[in-house]
């Protein structure tokens, strides 16, 4: 496996009729998911994207930026995510640097960070990094074809982007929300049963205890681990 979508190419194969996306009331199964990527790496490599030129994805926390994500990867692009709401300044700026950018060979994202230790940088990320980044996870974690991993964070950050390597890989399933704005799409994310997991910030993590504790309690037994990390928990 040299790329991330090459998990998904085998798990089409096997599980084509399984979850592989569940953003609110959308679904795409895996055969879905890979049909509609293939589709958009078509439409992109048809107006010139790829073989290494970087391209900038607004994030929207839904299955679009996963199938924008996977084609640029697919036709060997390099996927820059990019927060929803950036400035129009802060986009052109983005963009006229990534424009004559010449990255390694092996490179598939670029990603920018948030600046507050200094100047903004677009850091450079290798498929190789990706699946190793991935295999770790799933081993160290447990991620299994039974994980619903529920991702809450803004996909332009690899705090959240990073968990979609190891459900790919562990054939697990995603589901994307818009976060804790209203945390009742978090626990409907989760239910009463299955094997459940999600990554948050301690901010969050505080939050979800402060305000809904007893909800939290209600769905501790579907909930196999929360990841946390960013910041310190106490």
């Amino acid at each position: 496996m040299n790329k991330i979508e090459d998990f998904l190419y085998r798990n089409a194969e096997l599980y084509p009729e399984k979850r592989a996306v569940v953003c609110g009331a959308q679904v795409l199964t895996y055969s879905e998911l890979l049909k509609a990527v293939e589709s958009r790496a078509k439409e992109l490599r048809s107006s010139g994207e790829g073989n290494g030129k970087p391209f900038a994805i607004h994030t929207v926390q839904s299955p679009g930026f996963l199938t924008d994500y996977f084609a640029i990867h697919l036709i060997d692009g390099i996927a820059v995510p990019l927060e929803r709401n950036i400035p129009q300044w802060r986009l052109n700026e983005i963009e006229t640097l990534i424009a004559g950018t010449e990255a390694p060979r092996g490179c598939a994202d670029i990603l920018f960070t948030t600046g507050t230790t200094g100047k903004s940088k677009g850091v450079m990320i290798s498929h190789q990094t990706i699946i190793a980044n991935g295999e770790n996870l799933v081993q160290a974690q447990g991620f299994s074809e039974e994980t619903d991993f529920i991702i809450c964070g803004p996909l332009n950050h690899i705090g959240s982007l990073s968990k979609i390597y190891p459900v790919l890989i562990a054939g697990g399933t995603l589901h994307v929300t818009e976060g804790l704005k209203e945390p009742g799409a978090f626990y409907r994310a989760i239910g009463n049963s299955g094997r459940h997991a999600t990554f948050l910030v301690p901010s969050a993590i505080r939050m979800l205890l402060t305000l809904s504790s007893e909800e939290l309690g209600k769905h501790a037994s579907a909930l196999d681990f929360i990841e946390t990390g960013a910041a310190p928990i106490s």
